[in-house]
């Protein structure tokens, strides 16, 4: 099951590598994707450059709850992919913005990974289209 992992530049942390590789052994090809959610490509932006991946995981570090919504929403225009946001900031701000906009699933960081991975393991089910199968 391919995923997309989007996560900000220069945002490589250890916890990343334990969710991925959590990720991995439950099944999921994770490509990772630096971006900038300020600069980020029109195709990225508009949901254009997903069709080939099962799931979007999308890491927040530094934005805003209001600017995150804003991106988030841009993203499902005319995509119906999973959408799982992870937050290293408190998750509530970013749950009661990013979930009204589109995404799934919201969690933070200090989520267990099997928690993490049996989330993206449900949205990946319940969409019914895993292109990687």
């Amino acid at each position: 099951m391919p995923a997309l992992w989007l996560q900000p530049p220069d945002k490589e942390h250890s916890w990343a590598a334990g969710i991925r590789t959590g990720l991995a052994a439950a099944g999921f090809l994770v490509y990772v994707l630096s971006f900038d959610l300020v600069t980020m490509p029109s195709d990225l932006a508009t949901g254009q450059a997903y069709p080939s991946f099962d799931l979007i995981i999308l890491h927040v570090s530094t934005q805003t709850p209001d600017h995150v919504a804003e991106t988030v929403f841009q993203m499902r225009i005319g995509d119906k992919t999973p959408f799982l946001l992870l937050t290293d900031q408190e998750p509530l701000p970013f749950l009661l913005a990013a979930l009204p906009a589109g995404a799934d699933a919201v969690l933070a960081i200090y989520t267990p990974v099997e928690v993490i991975v049996a989330h993206c393991r449900a949205l990946v089910r319940r969409s019914g289209s895993m292109v990687g199968i």
